[in-house]
């Protein structure tokens, strides 16, 4: 059983989302560090690929927003990736000061984090499908499937962890407005004559195309899982 399948969907669990982005540079060992010595109960973030195959633990697609370089990560090796400075355009006081910078905080490789933090779970949004068969070996390698719960808005950046001991969240198909095909009578986000499909978690937003979530789906959903 997957640690993170186990927690009360009523319980308020503490997320260290992207580590501790509020205070350190999003999604480096900087912030996960603060999080994790703060004791939260699991820690959030991003992976990506770089040109050559090596799975990074970073949210935008290019390197200019979050670090000193530019460019798209997946056109970059993971040499590049290293050298960048992930703490550099870090500020806490609205762009007065940018106390990280030059301090060495690089962008982490997944391989990195998870034999760093070895019992802390891990919720993971892939960012890209082609990350998906090296995040599950080094899930494996390290044996760590079972404090791992992996989400993502392209479903089929999912469909290599169903049916493993990794916990699997729901894609933006899975949770959007259910569309009934024009044949066969099946919905959108549903398998065979309409029933949903089983997930161990739903990544809902707090509104979709100006409609809000209501009740006690909303509710019970964010308790479960409040990230963006």
């Amino acid at each position: 059983m997957n640690v993170l399948a186990e927690f009360d969907p009523g319980a308020r669990l503490v997320i260290g989302h992207r580590g501790a982005a509020a205070r350190f540079p999003e999604n480096t060992f900087a912030a996960f560090d603060y999080a994790v010595g703060l004791g939260v109960d699991a820690i959030e973030f991003d992976i990506r690929m770089t040109g050559d195959g090596v799975v990074v633990v970073i949210h935008d697609p290019t390197l200019g927003r979050t670090t000193n370089s530019a460019g798209p990560v997946a056109g970059q090796s993971a040499a590049d990736v290293a050298q960048v400075d992930a703490g550099a355009r870090f500020s806490p006081d609205g762009g007065r000061t940018f106390p990280f910078a030059g301090r060495g905080i690089g962008v982490p490789t997944l391989d990195e984090l998870i034999e760093r933090y070895p019992g802390i779970p891990l919720l993971i949004e892939i960012k890209v499908a082609e990350a998906a068969p090296e995040a599950l070996r080094l899930f494996r390698r390290h044996a760590c499937e079972d404090r791992v719960l992996i989400d993502s808005m392209d479903f089929d950046a999912l469909k290599l962890f169903r049916g493993t001991r990794v916990s699997v969240g729901a894609a933006r198909r899975d949770v959007d407005r259910p569309r009934r095909k024009r044949a066969g009578g099946e919905r959108r986000g549903c398998g065979a004559a309409g029933r949903p499909r089983s997930r161990e978690c739903a990544r809902a937003p707090v509104a979709r195309r100006s409609v809000e979530a209501v009740g006690r789906f909303r509710c019970r959903a964010h308790r479960l899982y409040r990230t963006r």
